[in-house]
């Protein structure tokens, strides 16, 4: 029954989130944010990746910290080219060759990482895809014998990482002041200071599958749980937070932007070899989502520096396990005056975009 109700709730929430959206005429107060719908951007930009997991076992004392598991990817700079026009963004990016000495000492990280979003007044939505393969363990400093500079970490190539994620923020925006896209997208130039309360809600599945995600080193560490092979989370998430903008001379800025979310989520976790299986439900504060950034909008030009730190924590009675997404992000670019396009001009006149 709690379960029942937890997710009706839910789902109440995004249905008044949808229906807030709809309703609303979702303009900016010229004096505080001014968009462009007229002209088309284009940026170059480079980006720094990383995503990790950690897990921490409850079966055995460990007070030197050794069965801990920080899984970490081997991944090097994305440089690339953006676009955006009026509430439309995409950017598309290259990676960069990664050192063979570090490769020997890390491993290799074969990844994707796909994502696309909208962006309005008061509603953002994003949607993204996430694949990860072979991880180190940055832990193994401390429990592979002599371990020194030239050594190795502990590598497991097989270990793979689905993702797929769809998350909406709605701004409360009372007096439709606050822009999102002016910090983020650069679609939009914040005039004055402003902010907004945030609510949060995603719908996410996390998969790691593998021989097994424990170490051979610290097998002891897991009992029959040694061979665990298997780890996938399935989860609804409702969540408050704030965000806001101090600006400087009207073309300087600064944001910062933090949510916490409490989930529904279904944990199915197996050991196939030592047929161990957990199956369960559980409800707790697990997600939260920090943005910040900074630099310069003019008329034209625009620079920002930006930072996400998107993590989730699921605690079981055996076992701890996190995982968290980090990009630290350079966007420079130019906009340009366009003509909007007859097609799209039908667009921008139905409610549905009119409410985004």
């Amino acid at each position: 029954m709690r379960l029942i109700n937890f997710s009706r709730n839910n789902l109440l929430l995004i249905v008044f989130l949808t229906f807030c959206s709809v309703k609303a005429n979702a303009q900016f107060d010229t004096l505080y944010a001014i968009k462009y719908p007229a002209k088309i951007g284009f940026s170059i930009f480079q980006s720094k990746p990383s995503y990790k997991i950690d897990i921490t076992q409850k079966f055995s004392v460990d007070t030197l910290g050794l069965s801990k598991i920080s899984y970490s990817t081997l991944t090097k700079n994305i440089t690339g080219f953006g676009f955006f026009y009026d509430k439309i963004s995409l950017f598309v990016g290259f990676k960069s060759p990664i050192d063979k000495d570090e490769r020997e000492k890390k491993g290799k990280t074969n990844y994707s990482n796909l994502g696309i979003a909208i962006t309005g007044v008061r509603l953002r939505i994003e949607a993204s895809l996430r694949t990860y393969k072979g991880f180190y363990d940055a832990n193994s400093v401390n429990y592979i014998p002599g371990f020194s500079d030239s050594t190795a970490y502990y590598q497991n190539s097989e270990l793979t990482n689905h993702s797929w994620r769809l998350k909406a923020f709605y701004f409360t925006n009372k007096k439709k002041r606050f822009s999102y896209g002016a910090a983020y997208v650069n679609n939009v130039r914040q005039l004055k200071s402003a902010g907004s309360f945030v609510l949060a809600t995603n719908i996410y599945s996390f998969r790691l599958q593998a021989t097994t995600l424990v170490p051979v080193y610290i097998g002891q560490y897991y009992g029959e749980w040694n061979k665990w092979n298997e780890f996938n989370v399935t989860a609804l998430t409702a969540g408050i937070g704030y965000t806001h903008t101090l600006t400087v001379f009207k073309r300087g800025f600064i944001n910062f932007l933090l949510t916490l979310g409490l989930e529904q989520q279904h944990i199915v976790t197996r050991s196939q070899e030592t047929n161990k299986n957990i199956d369960i439900w559980r409800s707790q504060i697990s997600a939260y989502d920090f943005r910040s950034s900074f630099g310069f909008n003019s008329k034209a030009f625009f620079i920002s520096i930006q930072s996400i730190i998107d993590g989730n924590n699921y605690r079981l009675t055996l076992f701890d396990v996190s995982n968290v997404y980090i990009n630290t992000f350079l966007n420079i670019g130019y906009r340009f005056p366009v003509k909007t396009p007859g097609f799209y001009k039908e667009i921008q006149k139905t409610k549905v975009y009119k409410a985004i």
